[in-house]
């Protein structure tokens, strides 16, 4: 807002006039009042000024408060933005530890494996140990077993004459698996598959006397893990037998002997051979 004041003052400050009793003096003196001022009517207007002020409007309420939302807003977008800021860098490092214990872990993981194979293997070799060991024992068994074969079959009840049975000196020996009953039950073993040397694959040991066309089968020592291993077999070239419970390190022993009797390229079981398990 804006404010002049003006002032206007006559060069003579006021007007001389003659005062006179009669009323001619009273004319007179009107007449040269008026006279004067008519003289005097020139005046000298001087203009002044006061006092000039100049006002800029007030601001209103409305922007201040705008500006006071606008700081506020700032200030809030700051400590958001400082809040955000540690959140991630917080979540950043719990990221960085998680992956750090994932990857402790898979080396834990893979070095767990590499212990359960190790632990594996040396199982695996102990087992093997172990079945060369009980296939030892087995043939040390039945080495000692062979070796007093009269005493057990004297306890079996094997007869005095097969006891004392002297084999000729045209006995011819050979290791041989009979072939499996034919149709009418009948036991033979085929000259062709017969062997000369001991093997671990022929279950019998045969006696054969080619004079007289007559010998015997008994247990091949040297194949007890493959009768053993195979019994459902076995049972098949021998009289009846039972089995119970484990027959781990059990031996395979002749009770009575088998007969048999030459017919052609065959020797045909005549008294099929008769056998005990001893543990």
């Amino acid at each position: 807002m804006i404010s002049i004041t003006v002032t206007q003052q006559s060069a003579n400050n006021r007007a001389k006039a003659v005062v006179a009793d009669s009323p001619l003096a009273s004319s007179q003196t009107e007449t040269d009042t008026l006279a004067t001022v008519s003289n005097t009517a020139v005046l000298t207007d001087t203009t002044s000024v006061t006092q000039t002020t100049l006002a800029t409007p007030p601001e209103s309420k409305q922007d201040e408060s705008d500006n006071t939302v606008a700081w506020i807003g700032v200030g809030v977008g700051l400590v958001v933005g400082v809040i955000a800021w540690k959140l991630i860098s917080d979540l950043k490092k719990k990221i960085t530890l998680l992956a750090n214990k994932v990857d402790k872990l898979t080396e834990e993981n893979q070095l767990l494996n590499a212990h359960f194979n190790e632990t594996n293997y040396s199982l695996t070799s102990l087992n093997t140990r172990l079945s060369k060991v009980e296939s030892t024992t087995s043939y040390l068994q039945d080495f000692w077993y062979q070796n007093s074969i009269s005493s057990k079959v004297s306890e079996y009840g094997n007869s005095s004459n097969e006891r004392e049975r002297i084999s000729s000196p045209t006995t011819l020996i050979r290791y041989a698996t009979s072939r499996m009953p034919d149709e009418l039950g009948v036991l033979r073993f085929s000259e062709r598959s017969m062997s000369e040397e001991p093997s671990e694959q022929k279950m019998f040991i045969l006696e054969l006397d080619p004079v007289s066309g007559t010998g015997t089968y008994k247990i091949n020592p040297k194949a007890m893990n493959t009768i053993l291993q195979d019994l459902d077999v076995f049972k098949n070239f021998v009289k009846p037998f039972s089995v119970t419970g484990n027959i781990t390190g059990a031996t395979v022993i002749d009770k009575v002997i088998g007969r048999i009797v030459k017919d052609g390229p065959y020797w045909v079981v005549e008294q099929p051979l008769e056998i005990t398990l001893v543990k």
